[in-house]
């Protein structure tokens, strides 16, 4: 006989969380089209507390230490990579918003906006709201992946 211990671990999107991700994706697109400063402002701030208040959950949620913990070290590690010096140009343009943050930009309408007002260039724009908005996709990506891994299913199974 098996018991809960020995089920095979699977993935699962509730409702709740597709809402979300679709919420987020539609305030990301809606931003983008704006071109406003307060925009990146938002955005950014919300991604960073979202990463501090990971390094928290890490303590104060033993049951779901595995997935705050892959949370806090995927996006670390991708705002590490994204926003710091460790790679010369040749490598920094294999990176996914490096070929992607263009492809927007050229799609997009750039008369009217915010940034073509304010002076700072549109493709900077899209292109930095690109590498921002990936910071809690990647950290969620990498929570899931650890708690696939690591986790136990305790708090799942009930």
């Amino acid at each position: 006989m098996t018991s809960q211990h020995d089920k095979p671990k699977r993935w699962q999107f509730g409702l709740r969380g597709i809402a979300a991700v679709s919420g987020l994706i539609a305030l990301w697109a809606a931003g983008l089209g704006t071109g406003h400063r307060m925009y990146l402002q938002g955005l950014f701030t919300v991604s960073w507390a979202a990463m501090l208040l990971s390094l928290l959950a890490i303590h104060f949620r033993p049951i779901a230490r595995a997935f705050w913990g892959g949370f806090a070290l995927f996006g670390w590690t991708y705002i590490l990579f994204q926003f710091t010096d460790l790679f010369d140009d040749r490598t920094r343009g294999y990176f996914f918003t490096e070929v992607v943050g263009p492809l927007i930009a050229d799609l997009l309408p750039e008369s009217g906006t915010e940034a073509s007002r304010g002076g700072w260039p549109f493709r900077w724009f899209v292109g930095t709201a690109c590498k921002i908005a990936l910071i809690l996709p990647v950290a969620y990506a990498g929570g899931l992946l650890s708690d696939y891994c690591f986790g136990t299913n305790d708090s799942r199974d009930g």
